[in-house]
């Protein structure tokens, strides 16, 4: 079995389970994928959330040094390329919205403004206001861009 993260053209994100990932295909190209939301019929796979582990299993806790310069853990490298890769991700397939977040998602959420991708920034206040409105939040660290820095 395997799980994956959807989303409806809508806007409503949800997971759904599957034999396999050809058993999703299938799903897929016959149409039987709706969205819970809206019964929508237009869904695709999303990024799902991630874990990952400074480092290897085989270290005891004990043996965890308690300063360490990023680039000398085990597999820096790749969490490195992974988070470019989703910076780049959101940054072409998202509107940046900067600290208006919690205005436009609840705009959106009500349907005073079309639902599309954004993403921002919000306060904590305002992070839970939109989990008490039924607004999920991914939140993301994202690098700083450094062409903000060439100046």
């Amino acid at each position: 079995m395997i799980a994956f993260d959807l989303s409806c053209i809508c806007g409503y994100q949800f997971e759904v389970w599957f034999q396999d990932r050809l058993d999703y295909d299938r799903q897929k190209e016959e149409g039987l994928l709706e969205c819970p939301a809206c019964g929508a019929s237009d869904i695709h796979k999303i990024l799902s959330p991630v874990a990952a582990s400074k480092y290897p299993a085989s270290l005891s806790m004990g043996s965890i040094p308690s300063a360490y310069e990023p680039d000398q853990l085990p597999h820096a490298q790749e969490v490195k390329e992974f988070i470019n890769t989703l910076s780049r991700y959101v940054k072409e397939n998202y509107q940046d919205v900067g600290d208006r977040l919690a205005e436009k998602a609840l705009k959106m959420h009500y349907g005073v403004e079309e639902s599309k991708k954004i993403c921002g920034v919000a306060t904590a206040k305002e992070e839970q206001m939109l989990a008490d409105e039924g607004i999920e939040l991914v939140k993301i660290p994202l690098p700083a861009d450094d062409s903000e820095n060439e100046n």
